[in-house]
């Protein structure tokens, strides 16, 4: 169960285990208080399919980003219930400024750090607007017209499924290629096994 070798103490609510009786007790006035969880299986005979073909595909344009923001003292109007779990909130946190970098098809662009220079500032509105002057020049600089050779289309016209989910293509789920690409190596491999307009949502 673990690489602990010394005694374990068990909680029979929900089975979590400690290595020392006091850290149970502390345990047990929490778990108490809150809800039971149930473990849940599926039903036999289902089968679990991967779905999310989205995550498995090359993302040319990744945005690394991190906030800075101050902590200001708030008052809470959150009354402790014993009864049940709750979160008091003290503090506020105010953006003051931001670092972000882009890295577009492996590359790293130059980054960008911005400091408030006043309390009126709209710190989120700032960022937002640095992020798409940025990916702009990227798709400006980098992104470029999809060549399709003739075996490029010959391999396009005869494709029947789609090479990321497997399916078929259907009415719903129809062939289609990219107009534009980052990388050559990529975009021939989309090309040799195409793929269909998968949903994304």
């Amino acid at each position: 169960m673990s690489n602990h070798d010394g005694k374990r103490h068990f909680c029979l609510r929900c089975l979590n285990s400690f290595t020392k009786k006091e850290v149970l007790e502390k345990h047990i006035e929490y778990c108490k208080n809150n809800d039971c969880v149930k473990i849940r299986m599926p039903e036999k005979g289902s089968i679990l399919k991967f779905e999310n073909f989205k995550h498995s595909v090359h993302v040319p344009i990744v945005v690394y980003a991190d906030f800075e923001c101050l902590t200001k003292p708030i008052e809470s109007c959150c009354k402790p219930n014993s009864e049940r779990s709750y979160t008091e909130q003290y503090q506020k946190h105010e953006p003051s400024g931001f670092y972000f970098y882009i890295v577009c098809d492996r590359k790293k662009l130059e980054p960008v750090l911005y400091t408030k220079k006043s309390v009126d500032e709209n710190i989120g509105e700032i960022f937002c607007k640095n992020v798409k002057n940025e990916i702009d020049k990227v798709w400006t600089s980098e992104a470029k017209p999809m060549i399709m050779n003739e075996e490029d289309k010959a391999n396009f016209e005869t494709s029947t499924n789609c090479w990321i989910c497997r399916k078929d293509f259907t009415e719903r789920n129809k062939k289609s290629s990219r107009s534009l690409s980052f990388d050559r190596k990529m975009q021939r491999r989309c090309l040799s096994k195409m793929q269909c307009t998968f949903q994304e949502a």
